[in-house]
């Protein structure tokens, strides 16, 4: 018994050698592997981090580079590249790059303007080089990467980077250079984690090595770098000796490792093998029996902690076995089921009366249907507790399909859970919701109601307003008076801007697409910020490419609203320069070929700092909201990126402080069949007598109506509510009726039903309301209005409403006849509606005054012009006249003055043109006379 428990000790022993041999020779090459691995994982990422070194080291110069060639391409090379400031400005933008040793500006002529190195700047010419001859004879526009070359001052030697400027026409106007220190990537690479016989290489055009170093044969890896023009490559090498490297440094280890293993493996199993495989059978039973019941009792908690149960039922039979869960889910006693094998039973019978009294029938029915149909089921029921408190459980079934003859369902399996909690949760959220939408609508009606009791009283202070205005020529009461417009205006602003972000983020907002003109429809919005722009002497351009379709799919109100909110910010923070609005359309490079329109408006203010450019669209943001300049809600541009998100499109921006700002709003361009275009009112139109009926309740707003009304000829009735407006109508005849819409005894509405259905008169009807919602107006326009005036109201949109209601058949003339109008002068020189209204506004009296001022200052231009040619007194005396000039509609003769401003052209050109303009503006004048 010996001998054989010694021979199977031997054998035994022998075997666990051979296995202990196969184990160590794949632990080995495990480790081998891993060892190798390693070494290129090493050496992948060390590559990686050259990579990201080099990219960034890159980026940040081609962004010093690219914005000084824009900087040049916008303002010329004599501004960007001269001076002292020049260089200093450079010197400070070199030391925040240390991967590059300088930095020079080379002119169209190749001659050095700016070496950061030096100032000034040393006679050199560069245009042997070949980064100067890449981009003036191949064109090459964007950033190149040079070859290794030596200094021409150190003999040290650096790869140069450049980037080009070019004019309007293409041409060559100046190259951006710097010179990048081999060394610094060298000291960067030697400080990576790789193997000592891996190497890592930096590569210009994939074969001039400018850093590093490059091993033998097949490089492991080479990752291409596209900074620009041409490319940089990090190329690595792995040793091709990992093997005796590896064993150089394990061998000692590994022979002194497998000797120990194997002597006390030996050992082990001579004097356990036998134990161990006797009770190696119970160990695993009691593991097996542990598992499961660990797995039945994590099995167990999971439902209870689920609070559900699962549940079998012999079909037919009146006996349900359920999973312990149950006592937990129903709250139920053990007393009421039968244990058996770790499983409660219960009968048929039984479970059914676990249900609520109402629901029994539906329980029944649903198991019927799960074994009829053989389809799975699920439904929530009501379970009543032993203490009476009723739970909602969801009971689900599905059959259990013995494929026997007709594929008989023998049994029904399903799960019961309890989800009360749940349940109440979403009522609570229903719940909720209902109270959320109420409050929502809450707001909107307190919107409508704080918007019309706003504009209620702002319309009888614009009005009468307006009426100091027209009735006085005294300049202290004219700027009281204008200043009182100014806030008044600046109010309505916020009331709209807080209106308008409620429809936005309350989903209420629509978006009305129509045929629209968008040219016209652009340039006299832009048009009618011309006598604010003459007033601070900005230059003011709207500029549609001729390729924009003439009629596109639109919101007018919304385009409208966007451009007039980016221009307004625009004027407002420019005091000096110029304000542009272009248009046109555009594909995006990398897009799915969608047309787009592109609005930018351009100007030359003060711009908007870095650190504030991303948060400017947010709700309430204004830029330096503590200067002088910050007035207003903050919501402007949170309005425009809103609209602009409904249109399906976005708004961008780009600012340098004291440069200016550019917003790019793109919107798709879809072209129309049919074109419709909103015109803006400006003056009243003239029209027969009208027999007109006013009924407001607030006396000012009557007074106001019914004296713009007499003022232009019409018999005008006033009446305080609706009730006797109505009155008013069966008595007497009138062509047409203004109601007020909230009115005491009887509103607007209620008077044009009655008018309307009771009293069977089909006159026009126009509603009077300071409520601003847009669903509000239609709600008024469905009711049967026939027009709409917003309070608060103009003269002009007052009487243009009620001569757009007059019967086709009445001719509406123009009152008067103005001839001024029979000036044959294209609009470019001449604005004869601008004209007019400075006539209206002015006085005859007073405009006849100002017109002698301008003649005065036109003809001592004209002579200091002849005398001194354009000189700096000269400049700012054109400054001066090219605003008035504008406000008075002589158009021509302030792009004469602004370009005398800005020295365009030659004092010949300027003073023929300027003399030109001087007889229009004789023959105007002699024409007013």
């Amino acid at each position: 018994m010996n001998k054989k428990i010694g021979i199977l000790g031997l054998v035994l022993s022998f075997v666990v050698v051979v296995l202990l041999a196969v184990v160590s020779s794949y632990v080995f090459v495990q480790d081998y592997k891993s060892y190798a691995e390693a070494n290129k994982a090493r050496l992948s990422t060390a590559a990686s981090l050259l990579e990201q070194h080099v990219m960034a080291n890159f980026d940040a110069a081609r962004q010093l580079l690219e914005l000084t060639a824009d900087e040049i391409e916008k303002y010329g090379i004599e501004q960007v590249a001269e001076g002292r400031p020049a260089w200093e400005k450079f010197r400070e933008q070199m030391q925040e790059r240390p991967a590059i040793r300088s930095i020079w500006i080379a002119g169209s002529d190749g001659r050095m303007r700016v070496y950061s190195d030096r100032f000034p700047a040393p006679d050199l010419n560069v245009s042997d080089r070949e980064y100067y001859f890449i981009h003036r004879q191949q064109g090459i526009s964007d950033l190149y990467v040079g070859d290794l070359l030596p200094g021409r001052f150190t003999g040290v030697r650096y790869f140069p980077i450049s980037f080009p400027a070019f004019d309007e026409e293409g041409n060559l106007i100046g190259v951006v250079a710097a010179a990048f220190e081999p060394s610094f990537f060298e000291s960067y690479i030697n400080e990576l984690d790789i193997c000592q016989t891996c190497s890592i290489g930096l590569l210009v055009n994939r074969d001039n090595l400018v850093a590093g170093s490059l091993g033998a044969g097949e490089p492991f890896e080479a990752r291409d770098l596209t900074v620009g023009a041409n490319d940089l490559t990090v190329v690595s090498h792995a040793s091709s000796d990992t093997l005796g490297f590896w064993w150089d440094s394990q061998r000692i280890a590994m022979l002194v490792a497998m000797a120990v293993v194997m002597l006390v493996s030996a050992l082990a199993l001579m004097t356990g093998l036998f134990n161990f495989r006797r009770a190696q059978s119970v160990d695993r039973l009691s593991d097996e029996n542990r598992a499961l019941n660990l797995s039945n009792d994590h099995f167990e908690r999971a439902q209870n902690a689920a609070r559900l149960t699962h549940w079998r039922w012999k079909v037919g039979s009146d006996k349900v076995i359920w999973s312990p869960g149950v006592i937990i889910t129903f709250g139920f006693d053990t007393d009421n089921f039968v244990k058996e094998h770790g499983q409660f039973i219960s009968n048929f019978g039984e479970m059914i009366t676990r249900i609520h009294v109402e629901d029994q029938d539906q329980l029944r029915a649903m198991l019927s249907r799960v074994s009829t149909t053989k389809q799975p089921e699920s439904k929530l029921f009501r379970v009543v507790a032993p203490g009476g408190e009723v739970r909602f459980v969801m009971v689900e079934a599905e059959p259990n399909i013995r494929n026997g003859k007709a594929n008989e369902v023998t049994e029904l399996f399903g799960i019961v859970q309890d989800v009360t909690e749940k349940h109440e949760a979403q009522l609570a959220l229903s719940k909720a919701k209902d109270m959320a939408d109420t409050a929502n609508t809450a707001k909107t009606m307190f919107l409508a109601t704080v918007s019309h009791d706003i504009r209620t009283p702002l319309n009888i202070i614009s009005n009468m307003n307006d009426m100091i205005l027209n009735a006085t020529d005294d300049p202290g009461i004219r700027s009281y008076a204008e200043a009182i417009d100014r806030a008044g205006e600046n109010l309505l602003s916020l009331v709209n801007d807080v209106i308008s972000v409620s429809q936005l983020e309350s989903g209420e907002f629509k978006l009305h697409t129509v045929p629209l003109l968008i040219k016209p429809f652009l340039e006299d919005l832009v048009e009618s910020f011309r006598p604010l722009a003459s007033q601070k002497g900005i230059a003011l351009i709207c500029s549609v490419d001729e390729t924009v379709p003439q009629s596109i799919q639109a919101d007018p109100k919304v385009i409208r609203q966007i451009v007039f909110n980016l221009v307004g910010n625009a004027l407002k923070f420019t005091k000096y320069g110029s304000v542009t609005v272009t248009a046109q359309p555009y594909v995006e490079p990398n897009g799915n070929g969608e047309r787009l329109l592109r609005i930018v408006v351009r100007d030359t203010g003060k711009g908007i700092p870095a650190t504030e450019l991303q948060a400017i669209f947010e709700r309430f943001m204004q830029v330096d909201a503590h200067t002088p300049d910050a007035y207003g809600s903050g919501l402007g541009l949170y309005i425009c990126r809103s609209l602009v998100d409904l249109h399906g499109g976005t708004i961008t921006c780009r600012s340098s402080v004291g440069i200016g700002s550019v917003f790019t709003v793109l919107i798709p361009l879809v072209e129309a069949e049919n074109s419709t275009l909103e015109q803006p009112a400006t003056k009243a139109r003239a029209m027969p007598e009208q027999r007109v009926l006013i009924a407001d309740d607030v006396e000012e707003n009557r007074e106001i109506l019914k004296m713009i009304l007499s003022n232009h000829g019409h018999r005008v009735k006033t009446v305080q509510n609706g009730a006797e407006a109505v009155d008013s109508v069966r008595q007497q005849g009138f062509d047409i009726v203004l109601l007020d819409i909230r009115m005491p005894v009887m509103d607007g509405m209620k008077a044009l039903a009655a008018i309307r259905n009771d009293l069977h008169k089909q006159m026009p009807i126009v509603a009077i309301t300071a409520n601003a919602l847009e669903e509000q107006q239609t709600v008024y326009q469905e009711a049967g209005f026939d027009a709409i005036i917003p309070k608060p109201f103009r003269a002009a949109g007052v009487l243009n409403t009620i001569a757009s209601l007059i019967d086709s058949h009445q001719p509406v003339m123009e009152t008067g006849s103005d001839p001024v109008m029979a000036i044959d002068a294209p609009p470019s020189a001449f604005d004869k509606d601008l004209f007019g209204q400075a006539l209206d506004v002015l006085g005859r009296e007073k405009f006849r005054e100002s017109m002698e001022l301008v003649e005065h200052d036109l003809n001592q231009l004209e002579a200091d012009l002849v005398t001194h040619g354009v000189t700096e007194d000269v400049k700012s005396h054109a400054h001066k006249l090219a605003g008035s000039a504008a406000n008075f509609g002589f158009s021509g003769l302030s792009k004469t003055c602004l370009e005398i401003e800005l020295s365009g052209r030659n004092d010949a050109e300027l003073l023929d043109e300027l003399v030109e303009q001087r007889k229009l503006f004789k023959t105007v004048l002699a024409h007013q006379a």
